[in-house]
């Protein structure tokens, strides 16, 4: 008797724990291809974030809202609202064609400031980024003796790379990145003996590198905020005599 009564509740509870976990695979996904019978957990304005049970082990995945057919909740949430998992290591961008955008960076690496305009490249987490900076210089020299004269303004090329880290949280994402701003300096070298004055023009490899914030208020926007380090002694990011960099930029991606 003790034994039919101990197996009761064993099977009891297997039949439990099944039908519970049953119950949260209520949600489905039609495709072309397939039905999905899975518990959905986050839809945004690029795909459809669900659980499935897979050997017997819970794994979250995501498809592309362009793969769906259509969707069916069997709760009584609206897909906006619908968040319910706080886990999920959301990509930064899970299109995977290469997109493309324009940049407007302002940078601070005290004595110099500059502003830039830049054509961008992105592609998942990753996004290349060329184009011109006017640099304006705010004391007489850049480097150097400081009796030296330097030209006050300048134009440059810049390259940079950036790099956003997944997240939790879709719109809002950590970056590292580095980037080099080259452009050709003169200044006026003054000397006690004859001729007094000469005249040099230096190429300035500007390195900078550091990290950042990013955040998306739509998809085709990005407006990000970057601190890092700055020299322009040596090339590839050789750190001697650093200046503080400080960066603003808003993005804009071409997206349909």
């Amino acid at each position: 008797m003790k034994f039919k009564f101990l197996k009761f509740i064993f099977l009891f509870l297997i039949f439990n724990q099944f039908q519970s976990f049953a119950q949260t695979l209520t949600d489905t996904i039609f495709t072309n291809q397939d039905t999905i019978v899975c518990d959905i957990t986050l839809i945004n304005e690029q795909n459809i974030f669900y659980t499935i049970k897979k050997k017997k082990q819970l794994e979250h995945k995501y498809i592309l809202l362009s793969d769906v057919f259509s969707y069916k909740l069997a709760s009584d949430q609206s897909p906006e609202n619908l968040n319910k998992v706080d886990d999920y290591v959301i990509k930064y961008d899970t299109i995977t064609t290469l997109i493309n955008g324009i940049t407007f960076q302002f940078q601070l690496d005290y004595p110099l400031a500059h502003l830039g305009l830049m054509y961008g490249l992105f592609k998942k987490n990753h996004n290349i980024q060329i184009g011109l900076e006017y640099l304006q210089l705010q004391r007489d020299y850049l480097k150097g003796d400081p009796i030296d004269k330097w030209d006050n303004s300048y134009f440059g090329v810049y390259f940079g790379y950036r790099y956003l880290l997944s997240a939790n949280r879709q719109n809002l994402n950590w970056f590292c990145f580095f980037s080099y701003t080259i452009f050709n300096a003169t200044y006026i070298e003054y000397q006690r003996g004859f001729p007094f004055e000469k005249e040099h023009n230096e190429l300035i490899f500007l390195n900078t590198g550091g990290m950042g914030l990013n955040f998306r208020p739509t998809k085709p926007i990005n407006v990000f905020l970057g601190i890092g380090l700055s020299s322009s002694k040596g090339f590839f990011l050789n750190f001697e005599e650093p200046y503080l960099n400080i960066r603003l930029g808003l993005e804009y991606r071409f997206i349909k």
